[in-house]
């Protein structure tokens, strides 16, 4: 494994080797890593994915690591921090009053907080995210978790074996796929 790491650490800048995972999670967590990555984009984090599949070396995707439980984990523990958030649709309706927006789908990376899109929400008057246990918990990790979240997903972008394919929440396999986005529908905010 340790020559396979090495390979890993000249295809992959930033890589730390045994490092605690106590200044990268939410929960200060003491969990200890035998490589860390921080994937700053989506490219990244499919670029490190694709390397440590090729390479046979195990990966451990985090958000902002509210849920982890191990004592140490093998491999290579992906820090992810894509997070990019985009309207890919709206409807609504044009009237007198000009345009009045229902909903929109909103395409939001994984490695995005409930804070984080919340407030995206809430600047292009939409309703804010309120069913969440913790606002500091991402996408990606909660998707499957929170039941507001799986109504409203329609559909999930993963990397799976070396593909990304699109899939809906019938279909997310959390221990075989990385999440990378979830489109979800979003009622405009109401106006009094």
């Amino acid at each position: 494994m340790k020559d396979k790491l090495n390979l890993l650490a000249k295809s992959l800048d930033r890589i730390k080797f045994q490092e605690s995972l106590r200044y990268y999670t939410f929960t200060k967590s003491l969990v200890i890593a035998q490589s860390l990555y921080i994937a700053t984009n989506l490219k990244e984090l499919i670029k490190a994915l694709e390397i440590a599949y090729e390479l046979g070396i195990p990966t451990f995707v985090i958000g902002s690591g509210t849920k982890i439980s191990n004592q140490k984990i093998a491999g290579l523990v992906i820090k992810n921090r894509a997070r990019n958030i985009r309207i890919a649709s709206i409807k609504g309706k044009v009237g007198i009053n000009g345009i009045g927006l229902e909903e929109a789908m909103v395409e939001v990376e994984s490695g995005v907080t409930f804070e984080e899109l919340n407030k995206f929400l809430v600047t292009n008057n939409l309703e804010e995210f309120a069913y969440v246990d913790s606002l500091k918990a991402t996408i990606g990790g909660s998707i499957s978790l929170n039941p507001y979240l799986i109504d409203i997903v329609q559909q999930i972008r993963v990397w799976e074996d070396g593909e990304i394919i699109t899939i809906d929440m019938a279909n997310l396999n959390s221990l075989k796929q990385v999440i990378l986005s979830v489109v979800i529908k979003i009622k405009a905010e109401k106006t009094n």
